[in-house]
């Protein structure tokens, strides 16, 4: 396998996922509560960077490392296994976040005129957390499957393309 505390550090890693950013329960005095929900948002965004700040240093780690292993079977069917997990979860992260992004588009409609621009301004921020952090995904998962074909040249196995749109919708819906 590949050294423990990185792969513990890289479970860990992929387990995390953006704070919940919520609003008090019935609470639609937006004027008064902006401030603190602009603070919450905020405080997002930069646990998000530093998710992904970290993320980027893990996979160069475990890159440099290289792909030496006593047991190359047991390694491949670990990141097999971390892969399938990984992009299940994130095939369901993404459906909830539009459903989440349906709601809230109704939920802004319930506003004054006068606070809605704010309110949609408030609301593209947490749904661009959410992308991102899904698109990071998006990056993990192929960062896990050129791992895994680094331990086994027969994992390289699927389509070919000629054509970067062809190969992008095909990573897209290899996890959407």
């Amino acid at each position: 396998m590949i050294a423990d505390p990185t792969l513990i550090e890289l479970m860990k890693h992929l387990a995390w996922t953006p704070p919940a950013i919520v609003r008090e329960a019935g609470d639609m005095n937006f004027a008064s509560e902006a401030a603190s929900y602009e603070r919450q948002i905020a405080e997002s965004e930069k646990e998000l960077q530093i998710w992904i700040d970290t993320g980027r240093r893990i996979r160069e780690s475990l890159w440099n490392m290289g792909f030496e292993s006593s047991d190359r079977a047991s390694t491949v069917e670990f990141l097999t296994s971390l892969i399938d997990t990984f992009e299940k979860g994130r095939k369901a992260e993404f459906r909830l976040l539009e459903r989440l992004q349906k709601r809230m588009r109704r939920v802004e409609k319930t506003f004054p005129p006068a606070l809605r621009p704010r309110v949609k301004a408030q609301h593209d921020r947490m749904f661009s957390i959410g992308r991102r952090f899904y698109e990071e995904g998006l990056d993990y998962a192929a960062f896990l499957r050129a791992a895994r074909a680094e331990f086994d040249p027969a994992s390289r196995s699927g389509p070919t393309f000629d054509n970067p749109d062809d190969l992008e919708r095909y990573l897209t819906q290899a996890i959407a």
